[in-house]
Order: C-alpha cells, then structure tokens, then sequence
C-alpha cells in the first residue's frame, strides 16, 4: 500500500554498526534516527494542516502543484518530502559489506553508457565533487532503460515523472562526517564499496518492466 500522511521512518535494513568500517555506528544513528526521523516528524505536523495533501505519496508531494497548500508551506513540504525520499533510497541503497558489482540489466547498462564500471565510479567521484554546497548524485533511469548520473543541490529531487531513481549517493556532510569530517572523496570509496547493488537492480528492472517511472511510496 503507498504510504502517505501520517509518514512513520523506515527502518534501517541492517543496524547501525552494519555499515562499519566504512561509516560509523554514531553516524549512521545520527543521520537516520535525528535528522531523517527529524524530518518525518516536521512533515506530519506541516501536513496536518492540509487534509487535501494528506492523501499524497512521497513522489506525489514532490510532483503534485498542492494548490490548496501556501506558498511558503509548499516550499517547506517539498524540501521535507524530498529529504524523506532522498533518505530513504540512499539508506535502502547500502548493504554491510556491499556487492562487488552491478549484474544483469543494470550492468548491461551501465557499461553500454559509460563503457566499464571504474568510468561511471569515475564520472560519480566527480559529480560529488561538484556540487556546489550540498545535495545528491543520482543514477536514474527512464521507463526504457536509458541511464544517466544527475546532481541536485539541497533535498531536490530528479524529475520523478520522467525517471526513475536507482541509487543516490548523500553528499551532505552530515553523512559522512563520522569518520570523515571533511574527507568527501574517502566517503565516496566507502559508499562504492557498500552499495547494495540488488536493491539498485530490482529498482532499475521494476522502472523498465513497468514502461513508465515507478516513483517511490
């Protein structure tokens, strides 16, 4: 069933220690159990004063003009509900210990854009450097398989009507300040090496199967 008002916090798919040496237990727990629950929390009470948008998902929040909704108000739903579907695609995203590579469509993909897997980590190092700020690297796909790697500022999101994301790598400091603190490019070797590339092809064959942006609950 989509979930929509009143949203309650996904939980991790693996303890916080999980993810360990790569991120540490105390920097996991602070980003999804304070800020992530954080966020669900400020976007329940925003919605509660908005039956008509009560009803929405996640991508619909994100995509849906919520006429009945203030401006200002608006503003704040959409930078929470992004932060929410942000969050919970880059914490499905990781697995302890990772898998070592993409495999079947997905991989397939991935070398007919980008050529091997070390070019697209390649293009993926720089786009996190990029970013002005903060925000996210995505890997989205389009309803007939079409890749490509997009960056977005803040808690924006891509465009969920036309792709759909697959993976998405944080780019905020607080994910990878414990142990990093400013060290971004170790972050992002870490992050490569607990991707759970399952989870990114079971998105990417559902988008493709479905002909059209599967979204997210």
């Amino acid at each position: 069933m989509p979930r929509t008002y009143p949203f309650a916090p996904q939980m991790l798919p693996y303890p916080c220690y999980g993810l360990t040496p790569g991120l540490q237990a105390d920097g996991v727990y602070l980003h999804h159990s304070v800020l992530y629950s954080g966020d669900i929390v400020a976007l329940n009470a925003l919605l509660a004063q908005y039956p008509d948008a009560q009803g929405l998902t996640l991508s619909a929040l994100l995509t849906d003009p919520l006429p009945s909704v203030r401006t200002v108000d608006r503003a704040r739903i959409r930078h929470l509900a992004g932060s929410l579907f942000s969050h919970e695609l880059y914490f499905a995203g990781l697995c302890p210990q990772g898998a070592a590579s993409p495999q079947g469509a997905l991989r397939a993909a991935i070398l007919a854009r980008y050529g091997s897997l070390e070019a697209f980590k390649s293009l993926v190092r720089q786009a996190a450097g990029d970013i002005l700020g903060v925000g996210f690297v995505w890997l989205n796909t389009d309803a007939a398989g079409n890749i490509h790697l997009a960056i977005t500022n803040d808690y924006r999101t891509p465009q969920l009507n036309l792709f759909t994301p697959v993976l998405v790598l944080d780019a905020w400091e607080h994910a990878y300040f414990s142990p990093y603190y400013t060290g971004l490019d170790a972050y992002v070797e870490s992050w490569f090496s607990l991707l759970n590339w399952r989870e990114a092809e079971r998105r990417y064959n559902a988008a493709t199967a479905l002909g059209r942006p599967s979204g997210s609950s």
